[in-house]
Formats: structure tokens, C-alpha cells, sequence
């Protein structure tokens, strides 16, 4: 919310603001009182560069599907599974045929 006074912002809004600028005042190697001197200008793009640091920690959780590619389809009495190259003849062994 541009223009909001602290009290018309939420709570969590508050709080992801807080840590954003926390972060920018890291990135800038200021204290808070060298930071709060910046030019308004000076202090959004710091704030910018923290949400883009920032960015790559939310998206971290969240792990994209590996590659099944490279798995050996493997079928053994009606039931179908995917294994590793390397484990196929233990497989075999077990009797899984290879499909």
C-alpha cells in the first residue's frame, strides 16, 4: 500500500517491510541512522536489491521434479516401477523384468 500510515497496514505487511529494509540496510553496510539520510530514491533501490536477495530463498522450498528420464522402467506381477541403471540386474535378481 503506497502512501499507507503504519496503522492502515496489516500486520504481515508491516513485518515483510520491516525485514526488507533490515536487509537493505545490511546490503549498504550503513547503520539504520546512515540509511534513514539516504535520498528516498537511494533507499528503494537498496529495498529492491533485498527483494531480489530475498526471491531465491522463497522459491528454495519449493524443489522442481527431477529428471525420471534416466530411469529404467521395470515390471514385475502387474505392478510397474522406475529404478536407477546401476540397479536393474539387483532387480533382475529379484525377479522384475525390464520392459
Amino acid at each position: 500500500m503506497t502512501g499507507s500510515t503504519k496503522e492502515q497496514k496489516s500486520p504481515g505487511e508491516t513485518g515483510e517491510a520491516q525485514a526488507l529494509e533490515l536487509k537493505a540496510i545490511e546490503l549498504s553496510g550503513l547503520d539504520a541512522e546512515g540509511f534513514a539520510a539516504l535520498s528516498d530514491d537511494e533507499r528503494a533501490k537498496l529495498i529492491e536489491q533485498a527483494k531480489a536477495a530475498e526471491e531465491p530463498k522463497a522459491t528454495k522450498g519449493r524443489q522442481a521434479k527431477a529428471s525420471e528420464s534416466h530411469l529404467v522402467a521395470m515390471r514385475k506381477g502387474g505392478e510397474g516401477i522406475k529404478v536407477h541403471p546401476s540397479c536393474v540386474e539387483a532387480h533382475r535378481r529379484q525377479g522384475w523384468a525390464q520392459e
